[in-house]
């Protein structure tokens, strides 16, 4: 905190500019983990997160003449997906060794595992509602 009196000349409240204090900006880490597949690549299924399934879902038929993309798995609301997301991504990279298409996409060998990943993070990570409850 920073008190102030007539000692200090208005022009020095121009270091107080919120832009100097590198406040990170908000960041919504609740979400969910899902596995897509699409039918133009039948060997491979696509992990991702996000924070709303119905709009993720719809982006990836948008502008398409037919839909080709199937839901096959939505997780558990989860605190942190960016954090479940990654450790996911990291072990099924470290089996499969580097995604020959994409960070995200992956031969259909591993779906199983990738399932056993997320129900296993559902179980270790369960949601929590964190917002503020005031006591009565």
């Amino acid at each position: 905190m920073s008190v102030f009196n007539n000692l200090f000349p208005l022009s020095d409240l121009e270091d107080f500019k919120i832009t100097e204090y590198n406040i990170p900006k908000y960041i919504e880490t609740r979400g969910f983990i899902y596995i897509m597949v699409n039918k133009h690549y039948p060997e491979l299924f696509k992990v991702g997160r996000t924070i709303g399934i119905k709009n993720r879902f719809n982006s990836y038929n948008a502008n398409q003449p037919e839909p080709d993309t199937e839901l096959l798995l939505v997780s558990d609301l989860f605190n942190d997906c960016h954090y479940i997301e990654k450790k996911i991504l990291d072990a099924l990279k470290d089996l499969s060794g580097e995604s020959d298409y994409n960070a995200e996409w992956f031969n259909k060998q591993y779906l199983k595992i990738c399932i056993t990943f997320i129900t296993e993070a559902e179980k270790k990570f369960p949601y929590e509602d964190l917002t503020y409850k005031r006591s009565s």
